[in-house]
């Protein structure tokens, strides 16, 4: 499912990321990588805060749609 559809405080893996090779860059450079474990805080109209480790991030809605997660 795309990040975005998640539900919110679920704890997901992502499972596949897409896009250009700049963004796929800059979001594992947040953290943001295959397997790796995040929750979903909130997410209004597409546009999404998550937990990764001890930190969040802010996504907007373009970058959440481009994250593939599973449910853990």
């Amino acid at each position: 499912m795309i990040l975005s559809e998640a539900s919110v405080l679920t704890p997901l893996f992502i499972d596949k990321i897409q896009g250009d090779e700049k963004m796929i860059r800059h979001l594992q450079t947040m953290g943001l990588t295959s397997g790796m474990e995040i929750v979903l805080l909130r997410n209004d109209n597409g546009a999404v805060v998550l937990r990764v480790c001890d930190s969040r991030i802010a996504l907007d809605k373009k970058t959440a749609m481009s994250i593939e997660v599973l449910v853990k």
